[in-house]
């Protein structure tokens, strides 16, 4: 953002926002700047478009011709045991079976106090 609105380094949100009402020339009586009319300005800067976000790329090769731990063996092998679909599957299964038989247990406790004949299919 600094170099985007060439402005000088600031430490909290409200200096930021007055270097950039005195950029855009928005100032209150007095030479006070304008901080709604700042945050909108950035606002509307990024939902246009105008403010570029990006991420600092991930390591290149190392030395020895490897990746860096973006794409290491061990890595992948830890996450793929997080999206182990049998497991969910399995776990699915057991939630759905236990909210059938929570559903029918009150139902079940009623008609065995009434001395009821029930089947069970």
């Amino acid at each position: 953002m600094i170099l985007h609105y060439v402005i000088p380094e600031f430490k909290t949100c409200d200096e930021f926002l007055a270097y950039i009402a005195r950029k855009i020339g928005r100032l209150k009586k007095g030479g006070r700047p304008d901080m709604s009319a700042a945050a909108k300005k950035v606002l509307v800067d990024w939902n246009t478009g105008k403010l570029r976000y990006f991420t600092e790329p991930p390591e290149g090769e190392n030395e020895d011709g490897q990746h860096g731990k973006l794409c290491s063996a061990e890595l992948l092998s830890e996450m793929s045991k997080e999206f182990d679909l049998e497991a969910l599957d399995n776990e699915q299964k057991t939630l759905v079976e236990g909210m059938l038989f929570s559903r029918y247990s009150s139902l079940f406790s009623w008609l065995v106090g009434r001395n009821a004949v029930v089947a069970i299919a």
